[in-house]
């Protein structure tokens, strides 16, 4: 997948404009951009991708794009220098599918002074290794726990969401569930897990699980 995926896709880019039509959707700006650093997908397994992700969170997130948007359109931030990112953060989330997902969860752990919402679609944290929710579990929360704690003041909502026929759930629910019961900075109020029925490892699920994650995102007050 790459930049242009999500809104070449007439399912989800249908569920944007249909939603905020109707207005069940707040209207919005959706950026859909990607951590590599070319228009094609490298050669090689996107098992190897931690190093994009990392620059694409510590250097290209806040420093290059979040400026272009920001100052490109009228929105909450009074410029694109980076408090008044920080200030605005309440009116922006970050949303993920697969290894989107993985950068979401990185986004969150790295730069949860710029968004308050967040949306880990299909995949869990790697900060520890790869599959860390499946393998390494308790470590993998114990940082997320820790970087968060690290960043408040900062209030944020997860919504996190996969197909029920996913198998990636059998790395989110373990990351999930020891997050909640290692801290109540991650209870339901911060961290909500929806599986969407019958879903898949696909772009029609993802859709639903990013029309899901709308239904509070911008409007759910932030704890």
């Amino acid at each position: 997948m790459n930049e242009t995926t999500f809104l070449h896709d007439a399912a989800f880019r249908r569920m944007l404009d249909q939603g905020m039509a109707t207005g069940e959707l707040l209207p919005q700006i959706v950026v859909t951009p990607t951590y590599y650093p070319t228009t094609g997908e490298p050669t090689g397994s996107w098992e190897n991708d931690g190093d994009y992700i990392t620059d694409f969170v510590q250097a290209e997130l806040c420093q290059s794009l979040l400026p272009a948007v920001e100052t490109a359109y009228r929105t909450y931030a009074a410029g694109g220098r980076a408090q008044d990112l920080i200030d605005s953060r309440q009116h922006r989330a970050f949303a993920g599918f697969s290894m989107g997902a993985i950068t979401t969860w990185s986004v969150l752990e790295q730069r949860l002074a710029y968004f308050a919402y967040f949306a880990p679609m299909a995949g869990d944290s790697w900060t520890i290794t790869n599959d860390g929710g499946l393998l390494q579990p308790d470590l993998t929360a114990k940082k997320l726990i820790a970087a968060v704690k690290d960043s408040q003041p900062a209030p944020f909502h997860i919504e996190a969401t996969v197909g029920s026929q996913d198998g990636t759930q059998n790395s989110m629910t373990p990351l999930i569930t020891r997050l909640r019961q290692l801290s109540t900075t991650f209870d339901v109020e911060h961290l909500s897990y929806w599986k969407d029925p019958h879903g898949g490892h696909t772009l029609a699920s993802a859709t639903n699980q990013f029309a899901h994650a709308q239904e509070t995102f911008f409007k759910k007050p932030l704890p």
